[in-house]
């Protein structure tokens, strides 16, 4: 470890893939022209034409732009990463992010974000400038408040279904006048290959998941025996309290969705002594 950090603060990337965009030549970073050329038309894309990520993932798709994988199927997630990631900017850091527990159905591994003063700059070249950067967050913010505004109608369970196929979350759409839950991996956002997982009506999950919810939080005690259950077989009390903490905003929130779309308000009356 300590060699790694003595040729991070020589400003080398000890191991691993370069960002898309560079190669490494002994552990400095090389700017990879083919690819910093489609980092550019990102950003592009984002700030000149103000165009959404999903638009941007279109667009890559169809003109055949092939990945660093050789792939010509483009992720939302790959292209999110890199419009919020400054190491474009020239701002690389060593350090910088851990593993965490998997909650995938794969088990894989996930990272999160060390404190500030942990990270280990090491300057690289630059593939955009600051003030593309920043006007880039502005456009993702305005997507963000537009993508809001124009929802026409909240749906009760919208993505909180996931599919058990692919594993990927249900999005909800109305075709005449009928509510249907469908697999995000269908639309052509999350995989080159469409999930043949069928749609469900609303009308018939959506009563389904309000007669659950209600049963459940009846039987606060029965919620407490499975998360001490849980504890008890990987992550002790630190795992029990974390996980009680994030079933109390996951039902906060789906209470707030149940009373918007339907108007229960028994249901949160029965809830506060919870």
């Amino acid at each position: 470890m300590r060699g790694r950090m003595y040729r991070a603060k020589e400003g080398k990337q000890p191991g691993g893939r370069a960002l898309y965009g560079y190669h490494l030549a002994e552990g400095n970073h090389i700017v990879n022209e083919e690819e910093a050329k489609v980092v550019q038309m990102v950003f592009g894309f984002l700030t000149n034409e103000e165009m959404t990520l999903r638009g941007i993932q279109k667009k890559l798709n169809g003109m055949g732009i092939p990945t660093r994988n050789g792939t010509t199927f483009w992720q939302h997630s790959v292209l999110h990463r890199m419009v919020r990631d400054r190491a474009y900017t020239g701002e690389w850091y060593y350090n910088k992010t851990t593993s965490k527990p998997p909650k995938s159905k794969d088990n894989s591994l996930s990272q999160k974000t060390k404190p500030k003063e942990m990270w280990v700059p090491a300057p690289i070249p630059a593939i955009i400038s600051h003030e593309t950067f920043d006007s880039a967050q502005r456009q993702l913010a305005r997507n963000a408040e537009l993508c809001d505004r124009n929802i026409q109608r909240q749906y009760l369970l919208s993505g909180l279904i996931k599919c058990g196929k692919c594993g990927y979350s249900y999005n909800a759409r109305t075709m005449r006048d009928t509510i249907y839950y469908t697999c995000n991996s269908k639309l052509g956002h999350v995989n080159a290959v469409s999930c043949k997982s069928p749609g469900i009506r609303g009308d018939i999950i959506e009563p389904l998941v309000c007669d659950s919810v209600k049963k459940l939080l009846s039987q606060p005690k029965l919620i407490i025996e499975q998360m001490e259950a849980r504890a008890s077989g990987i992550g002790g009390s630190d795992y029990l309290q974390e996980s009680l903490k994030t079933v109390g905003q996951n039902l906060r929130k789906r209470i707030c969705r149940l009373t918007s779309c339907w108007r229960l308000t028994p249901l949160v009356r029965s809830t506060q002594s919870y």
